[in-house]
């Protein structure tokens, strides 16, 4: 649904008794030549501090399809990827690991380990990693109040890759998002 909104689409659906379900995706044709697209991507890249590529980021998503596209869209920028699950996973991994560049996660997730406690716990053990947070309900959840008192770098789903490269480029910088 996100990929389908994100990108101008539309999803039908039609529900039959009996046979079941037909669901038909809408997505809009691409008209631009494989030139212009490669320019955009180009430009993307650009938006992503050199000083990033190659970092050791740990990405936190319970759903695993969410990870895969996220995991894409940072693989695609030169940045290496340590998945987790939920947070007690990745709380895991930030106290075992000897470094870590940077953490993109979820804010709620199952469990008692939610995207701030993460958050706390990445910037305590390194205190230079980039922090960004990830949420899917902005706007309409209590902890968008959290958000805004943590000060984070927060990424409302779905989201592309360039504004997750001018996300990440802008936490690295140590700027919060408004500025």
């Amino acid at each position: 649904y996100g990929f389908v909104k994100q990108s101008g689409g539309y999803i039908k659906l039609h529900n039959n008794p009996g046979p079941g379900a037909t669901i038909t995706l809408l997505l809009p044709l691409v008209t631009e030549p494989a030139e212009q697209i490669h320019a955009e991507n180009t430009t993307v890249e650009a938006a992503l501090p050199d000083t990033l590529k190659g970092q050791l980021f740990l990405l936190v998503d319970d759903d695993d399809d969410v990870r895969l596209v996220v995991r894409q869209q940072l693989t695609a920028l030169g940045i290496h990827i340590i998945e987790a699950s939920d947070g007690v996973e990745a709380a895991e991994l930030i106290d075992s690991l000897p470094s870590l560049d940077g953490l993109l996660s979820d804010v709620v997730m199952p469990g008692h380990t939610d995207g701030f406690a993460l958050a706390s716990k990445m910037t305590a053990r390194f205190p230079d990693a980039t922090v960004v947070l990830m949420t899917g309900y902005a706007g309409r959840h209590q902890s968008t109040e959290r958000l805004s008192v943590h000060q984070q770098n927060v990424l409302k789903k779905p989201f592309d890759t360039a504004t997750l490269a001018r996300t990440l480029a802008r936490a690295a910088a140590g700027k919060h998002p408004n500025d």
